[in-house]
């Protein structure tokens, strides 16, 4: 048997050597350690050691595997996938409310005077970090985020309701994973698809009727919408890109052929001119204007941005900035003048 001196200097070589190699690479050490981990080191080291183990009691070897190096060895051999970033959808849709556009401009008002954003001795990224993150979580506070689906017109209060419930059962189950859970969550959807049915029957059921008193009234543009809505369900998508004789591309790799000859047809040809040919440059400059820009510039800017688009890296939507007033517009001229 080793004595102890040279096990712990072994075990010291063994984590330096792993403290230089990268978190992400994969590390196989193989060997005899004569290390037994038992099932009662799962009660202390949970985290590296699982709930089945060959061995009932760890011995010292062990000991010295799982203590010493639970940092520089187990978690380095663990794979954990990291979750991608998410952007929470917001519902932007709530500022087309006058008093919720105010609710969210007075949360920033807020949020915006604890903020030390004219403080030149702190990096402006960092203070632009700060604004943004401000104005997310306001708008998330003020605003919430958006449903995941939305339901039919056609849904009942009562399926509504019996959704809601079955959402808070699942979630139980998620948790608990036990077999009453699992039970009772397949009564819940059980319920939920009868009711879901139930609603379609009688939606059904009522546009027949609408269908029959239109067409005795001679209502027929109710009449050609009610028939529209119950029988197109997936009409055919039009096909915006067409061949240049007009026609309709028969497939894909037809449609990708003929941008192929498109742009061979246009591009790295020869023009015939010489370089004598091409007009002379201009002896002055165009009058473009290079002053800072003003205030008046900056609201038209973000009055001129488009909606519905997806944020940038610092999640601040069109929507944010155009909602959020006159404080919004003296907050982005601020940062707008000092990076100009």
């Amino acid at each position: 048997m080793w004595p102890s001196s040279t096990k712990e200097d072994f075990y010291a070589s063994l984590a330096e050597h792993l403290e230089q190699v990268k978190r992400h690479n994969i590390n196989l050490i193989i060997g005899d350690f004569n290390a037994r981990i038992g099932a009662d080191s799962h009660l202390t080291h949970p985290d590296v050691v699982g709930r089945c183990c060959y061995h009932d009691e760890t011995n010292n070897n062990g000991e010295r595997l799982k203590s010493g190096l639970s940092i520089h060895l187990l978690t380095s051999l663990r794979l954990t996938k990291k979750k991608a970033f998410k952007r929470p959808k917001l519902d932007w849709r709530k500022l087309e409310d006058p008093e919720k556009k105010e609710q969210f401009q007075l949360e920033l008002s807020n949020r915006f005077q604890t903020l030390s954003l004219d403080d030149q001795s702190l990096d402006i990224s960092e203070r632009y970090e700060s604004f943004a993150t401000s104005v997310g979580d306001a708008a998330e506070k003020v605003l919430g985020r958006q449903k995941k689906h939305e339901l039919h017109s056609w849904v009942s209060e009562e399926t509504t309701n019996l959704k809601l419930k079955g959402d808070e059962v699942k979630k139980r189950f998620l948790l608990s994973k036990s077999p009453q859970a699992r039970a009772r969550e397949g009564v819940f959807n059980t319920r939920l698809s009868d009711s879901y049915k139930d609603d379609e029957a009688a939606s059904l059921h009522q546009q027949m009727e609408d269908l029959r008193i239109a067409d005795e009234r001679g209502h027929y543009a109710t009449t050609w919408n009610i028939i529209h809505t119950l029988f197109v369900k997936n009409p055919k998508k039009k096909i915006k890109v067409k061949l240049r004789n007009g026609e309709p591309p028969e497939n894909e790799e037809h449609l990708l052929e003929e941008w192929k000859n498109y742009f061979s047809s246009i591009l790295n040809n020869d023009s015939g001119l010489a370089p004598s040919d091409l007009p002379a440059p201009a002896s002055d400059d165009l009058p473009i204007c290079t002053d800072p820009p003003t205030r008046e510039e900056t609201a038209e800017a973000i009055t001129a941005m488009k909606t519905n688009k997806a944020a940038g890296l610092d999640c601040a939507t069109a929507e944010a900035l155009q909602g959020g007033g006159e404080q919004m517009i003296d907050t982005i001229y601020a940062f707008c003048s000092e990076v100009y």
